[in-house]
């Protein structure tokens, strides 16, 4: 092999590993609150665990409402910064002052969005559980194209991937929602909480879903607040709460049909489930304030 032919060889090889690099995501990084409540971001990925030989639930594995099963990241302690993740992993930069605001970005396949009180409806709910001294902002809805049929967790993350705009920062947590039609990959859901930071709701599940005498509106408000609600941990997603109120029959979810977080209001017959005549709720109950209000101050367990 003649000098020449080396010196390619080896700048070839240069140029393909300067390639890798630039191909590889950005890893997350944590904000631990410094003495005077300013957030300081300390590097390094996040790290996940697998499941272990016990049969407990890997990073893979589908949580509530189909999406994955919640990561290790605590709900105290540093605060993740990161698009991705499990749900229940952003939890502190959504609740937490160390991370000072939130902005919510909302994107609609055209004839999907959602209604003008679903999203009022969400800023006071928000408003009522988070602290951001830096105030919350919704940003408009944007236009995105239509999917048609069945969506995977893999769609949506490659929709989030197309048009997704605000990322989490150090001092700007992103709340991002789809708002599609089509079908769920769970089967009789009407949203999907696909990551730490994002969610989707799916419009003709919410049609379907409605009565007579339980409107597809209050379908809607109840569910994007449900599937928020697993975005900032509900229930016992990244921590254990020391009150008894998750539904043994279905992991993440409230078993008081008073809470949001019930799990039967992210299903299709949530009218029939709930008496046919009660409206879907759309309040975190006491328990879930609760825990909420632990995870917010950073005492969560």
């Amino acid at each position: 092999m003649t000098r020449r032919t080396v010196l390619a060889l080896a700048a070839a090889v240069l140029v393909l590993t300067a390639a890798c690099a630039r191909n590889d995501p950005a890893p997350s990084t944590t904000v631990s609150p410094s003495p005077d409540g300013a957030a300081a971001p300390s590097a390094g990925p996040t790290t996940r665990t697998s499941a272990g030989p016990d049969g407990s639930r890997g990073p893979d594995a589908p949580g509530p409402d189909g999406d994955p099963a919640p990561g290790a990241d605590a709900t105290t302690g540093p605060i993740r910064v990161g698009d991705g993740g499990e749900p229940g992993d952003n939890a502190g930069a959504f609740l937490r002052a160390a991370v000072p605001k939130l902005v919510v970005e909302v994107d609609a396949v055209a004839g999907k969005a959602p209604r003008a009180e679903t999203l009022d409806l969400l800023r006071r709910r928000l408003a009522s559980v988070v602290d951001k001294p830096g105030g919350i902002r919704f940003l408009p809805v944007a236009s995105i194209p239509a999917h048609g049929g069945a969506w995977s967790v893999d769609d949506l993350r490659a929709a989030e991937r197309t048009h997704r705009d605000t990322h989490n920062t150090p001092d700007t947590a992103s709340l991002y929602l789809l708002f599609v039609d089509g079908t769920p990959p769970k089967e009789g859901a009407i949203g999907i909480s696909f990551s730490g930071s994002s969610a989707a709701i799916f419009s003709d599940q919410v049609a379907d879903a409605a009565t007579l005498l339980v409107g597809a509106a209050a379908i809607e408000r109840a569910d994007t607040v449900h599937e928020v609600g697993h975005l900032l941990s509900l229930v016992n997603l990244g921590y254990t709460s020391s009150r008894a109120h998750e539904d043994a029959q279905h992991r993440g979810h409230s078993d008081n049909p008073g809470s949001v977080m019930y799990w039967a209001v992210d299903n299709v017959g949530v009218a029939t489930l709930l008496g046919g005549r009660t409206q879907p709720p759309t309040e975190f109950d006491a328990d879930d304030q609760a825990d909420l209000a632990a995870i917010r101050s950073g005492t969560a367990p």
